[in-house]
């Protein structure tokens, strides 16, 4: 299967890359630690940023709870 190119493929890695857990983008956030949220890249108008799965934050059925994806975006657009 050939990857297609996405608008963030064009994002450069981000200087953040590699910090320490409880920063995110240069940004102290200790939700972001405890969530497992590493940011990857941003650009202008756009970041990628990779959430770990853990199961003890998974909801009934055992899939990424509701309130994680919430609190994934709420970071992200902090």
């Amino acid at each position: 299967m050939q990857h297609q190119s996405t608008a963030h493929d064009n994002i450069p890695a981000s200087p953040f890359a590699g910090e320490a857990p409880d920063m995110f983008f240069g940004l102290p956030m200790a939700m972001a630690r405890a969530m497992a949220l590493r940011g990857e890249r941003i650009g202008h108008d756009m970041a990628q940023v990779r959430m770990g799965f853990q199961a003890d934050q998974a909801n009934s059925r055992g899939e990424v709870h509701g309130g994680s994806i919430a609190t994934l975006l709420d970071c992200t657009l902090a």
